[in-house]
């Protein structure tokens, strides 16, 4: 959060949900509770069961998710997805 409120503002947000300071799903509603950064599309990584993920995804807004451990090409191509956009890899 400190680097988002220094006046960096991603097109794209990819958190893992067990980070040492703070709760993904914290930091995501710390997002989505802000006017700031309340649209950037997230995509989640989590070792959690699959039914359990999907449903907090959707619960809490994030755009897509990922289970680990993943391949690298599946992140690729989610973001392309989330951004719409060609990436290069």
């Amino acid at each position: 959060m400190s680097w988002l409120n220094s006046g960096n503002v991603p097109s794209l947000i990819i958190s893992d949900i067990q980070m040492p300071e703070i709760d993904g799903w914290e930091f995501i509603e710390n997002l989505r509770n802000s006017l700031k950064y309340d649209s950037i599309p997230i995509i989640v990584l989590s070792g959690s069961d699959p039914s359990e993920l999907e449903i907090a995804c959707r619960y809490h807004g994030v755009a897509d998710y990922l289970r680990k451990p993943f391949d690298p090409t599946t992140l690729l191509e989610k973001i392309r997805n989330v951004l719409s956009v060609e990436i290069t890899s």
